[in-house]
């Protein structure tokens, strides 16, 4: 998102509540037949970002399936309600090739009431978005913003986790996290294993091992190294979500080491 939201064109909207996942694997029962209310954020420098909304009162099973998969709290604190129903910015989405201007029906500029809770809820996310931005931060982002190094790889619905590894003048570095850890590179990546109970992090391990218990893994995951991309931090601050944890110092530093292994 801008810097600028005063710049920002803001449009309630209808859209096919199919194309809408709200960066979670959402069970099918729970995709209605009716299109779904959306708010959406239009920029030069960002595109289209798609807010989806939710009427907390109808949309139980909807409702409890979010609830059960984040953090509540945290969906509520970055969120916004208009016409009675809530919109969070954790549930957000590039229509960047995946909804067209033309998929939305209905469209109208929000009024200077409704555009003034958008742009206050906008600025404070992007306030939250700034202050947490460091190296070794651990964010979700949807995965349809990663390329693991393959352009045309199949996206998922769902967000996952990334570290920030570097962020230098405008752009920001980050390495995807994966639990297909069939699919590694033992030469650069790095496996997080909380119950690993041999030497964590030597270098010549094939793939080395983190074995410190970080809470926000609940089973075996990579760190894929070899996957690392750069993008600019309008297109961090657009695509990010939240942030989760934080890694080792020492992790960032051998992580350094790794990269040079890294097959380009």
């Amino acid at each position: 998102m801008p810097f600028d939201l005063k710049s920002l064109c803001l449009l309630h909207a209808l859209l096919d509540d199919r194309c809408i996942s709200f960066n979670i694997n959402r069970p099918r029962d729970s995709i209605s037949p009716f299109p779904r209310h959306i708010v959406a954020i239009l920029s030069a420098s960002a595109g289209e970002i798609v807010v989806p909304g939710v009427a907390c009162t109808s949309e139980k099973l909807l409702l409890g399936t979010l609830k059960k998969v984040g953090n509540w709290r945290r969906v509520k604190e970055h969120s916004f309600d208009l016409n009675r129903k809530l919109f969070s910015l954790l549930w957000r989405f590039s229509g960047r090739g995946t909804v067209a201007r033309d998929q939305l029906s209905e469209p109208s500029i929000l009024d200077p009431r409704e555009a003034r809770t958008v742009r206050a809820a906008l600025k404070k996310y992007r306030s939250f978005l700034e202050g947490n931005l460091r190296q070794g931060k651990i964010f979700l982002i949807p995965d349809r913003e990663l390329t693991f190094n393959s352009p045309n790889r199949f996206r998922q619905d769902y967000a996952r986790p990334v570290l920030v590894f570097r962020i230098r003048d405008k752009q920001v570095v980050i390495i995807p996290f994966s639990t297909r850890l069939e699919r590694i590179n033992k030469g650069t990546d790095i496996l997080f294993d909380s119950a690993h109970q041999g030497e964590r992090l030597a270098p010549e391990g094939r793939p080395a091992v983190e074995n410190y218990p970080y809470n926000f893994f609940s089973r075996k995951t990579a760190l894929i190294v070899n996957a690392s991309q750069s993008v600019t931090k309008e297109h961090f601050f657009a695509s990010a979500l939240l942030h989760v944890g934080t890694v080792r110092i020492d992790l960032l530093e051998f992580v350094k080491k790794r990269m040079k292994n890294r097959a380009l």
